[in-house]
This record gives C-alpha cells, sequence and structure tokens, in this order.
C-alpha cells in the first residue's frame, strides 16, 4: 500500500486556524506506526519504511521508482514485485459498463483497516509472550508485573477488535 498508493491523499484536516492539511497514504500508515512504536517483521519491508519517513521528514514523497531502482537488490525487488501486482478487469465488465470499485477507491477504509489489523496482530503475539513468561516464572514481583502487563494488553487486544468490527485475528 505504501509504495503503489503511498502520495495518494487520504483525508484533510484542519487546524485551529482554519488550515488545511493533506494527510497522504504514507504519513498516515508512518505516523500511526511511530505512535504505538511499531516497526514492521520484515527487515526490506522495514528498510522501506524507514526511506519513506526518512524522506518525509524532509517533506519528499518518495515515487515508487526511486525503490524499484533502489541500489539495494533486496529493496528493488521487492518494490518491483510489490508494484508489478495490477490486474485489469474483464472486457465483460467493460462492456457492460459496471462500475468496480477498486482498492484505490476504498483507500479511506482500507488503510486504517488495515493499520489497525497489524496492531491487533502486535498485541497478540505480545499477549501469546506474555503467557508463556507467567507460566515460566516463579518470581512473585515479576508475575505481577507480568500480570498487570497482560491485562493491558487484553483490554487493548479487545479495544482494537471493537474498531475493527469485533473481528479476532488469530495468529
Amino acid at each position: 500500500m505504501l509504495l503503489n498508493y503511498g502520495n495518494r491523499e487520504l483525508f484533510t484536516t484542519t487546524d485551529d486556524q482554519g488550515a488545511e492539511s493533506v494527510i497522504t497514504v504514507a504519513y498516515f500508515i508512518i505516523s500511526e506506526l511511530d505512535k504505538d512504536d511499531l516497526q514492521l517483521s520484515d527487515k526490506t519491508c522495514n528498510q522501506i519504511l524507514n526511506e519513506f519517513r526518512d524522506d518525509l521528514k524532509v517533506n519528499i514523497n518518495p515515487e515508487p521508482k526511486k525503490f524499484t531502482l533502489h541500489h539495494d537488490p533486496s529493496i528493488s525487488k521487492m518494490a518491483a514485485d510489490l508494484l508489478g501486482r495490477s490486474y485489469d478487469l474483464s472486457k465483460i465488465w467493460k462492456r457492460k459498463e459496471t462500475n468496480i470499485e477498486t482498492e484505490e477507491d476504498r483507500l479511506k477504509k482500507i488503510i486504517p483497516s488495515i493499520i489497525l489489523g497489524y496492531k491487533s496482530i502486535k498485541i497478540s503475539k505480545a499477549l501469546k509472550e506474555t503467557e508463556e513468561e507467567i507460566k515460566n516464572t516463579s518470581d512473585e514481583e515479576k508475575m505481577t508485573a507480568l500480570q498487570h502487563r497482560y491485562k493491558l494488553l487484553k483490554e487493548t487486544n479487545m479495544m482494537l477488535a471493537r474498531q475493527l468490527g469485533n473481528r479476532t485475528i488469530m495468529i
């Protein structure tokens, strides 16, 4: 999504003085991940994310070509793979002049949902890790801290599930 639609407008916001600001897909994704101090699991994806972040800090909107022509072969390969996944509508749909809602048309719904889903996956993993730590600890003080952490993670997971329409993501 970042490579395909990173420079597309997602929302427009207005500040206290009435000035409008455009929130792009890239800005939204990066600010949401940064807000919760999240990194991507895949090293190459994380490098792409970091380059987007660095460019946005100096008000540059990176073009996909930057990544397909990147000096790091793993980044250029991944960018080419991700950007090359397009499809054409069947001629039948075109002939019938059927209006098909594309991924780009639905960005305002898709992007926040993807971010919430990613956060939910990360929280679920942290819950499982905390559960394992609770099972394997005998220190009472550490146990209390882990139980408190588990409770906070569980509450956060339930809040995310509500935002996602009570969908539970199992890992």
